[in-house]
């Protein structure tokens, strides 16, 4: 239990030595276990983190879309894809690091994939969408209070819930 020529002789000396000893292989290991778990956590975070970030990674835009638009417009690289399914399925394999397209469509896809993908919070651009009716039509007034009544009421935000997650 000593180090060369010199090695404890009385007993309190030689638990003293083997005190030594635990302590140093459970701080060897500890350290270890530090250390390696920081470079786990590291290689498993995403490299996105929001928008800024999407210059540097591979990033997927559904062909034909709004995304698609911006990411040109923007001077972002994208691979294009047939649909988000796809765009999905590829960040999954690991060819993708992104996927620029509409928030609730993706919102949706991801709640219903058994993946730790995450639509991020960040807003590219703003959609509106509309219903279109002829010029004139008297459904325009009940379907605008329909629609007015159906947005403030708490079912509506328990439907997007449901469909979209949190």
């Amino acid at each position: 239990m000593g180090y060369g020529d010199k090695a404890p002789v009385t007993v309190v000396g030689r638990m003293l030595a083997l005190a030594w000893m635990f302590t140093a292989i459970v701080t060897t290991s500890v350290f270890t276990a530090t250390v390696t778990s920081a470079l786990t956590v590291g290689q498993l975070e995403s490299m996105v983190r929001g928008v800024r970030d999407l210059p540097h990674v591979r990033v997927g835009v559904v062909q034909g879309t709004t995304g698609q638009a911006w990411t040109a417009e923007n001077g972002i690289a994208a691979v294009a894809v047939a649909s988000p399914e796809e765009g999905l399925a590829s960040m999954e394999a690991g060819a993708l690091d992104a996927l620029v397209h509409d928030r609730a469509v993706l919102r949706w896809l991801v709640s219903r994939r058994p993946s730790d993908l995450v639509v991020l919070p960040d807003r590219l651009d703003r959609q509106d969408y509309a219903i279109g009716l002829p010029e004139g039509s008297e459904l325009r007034e009940p379907l605008n209070q329909a629609l007015i009544h159906h947005l403030h009421d708490p079912a509506w935000d328990r439907t997007l819930t449901r469909y979209l997650g949190d």
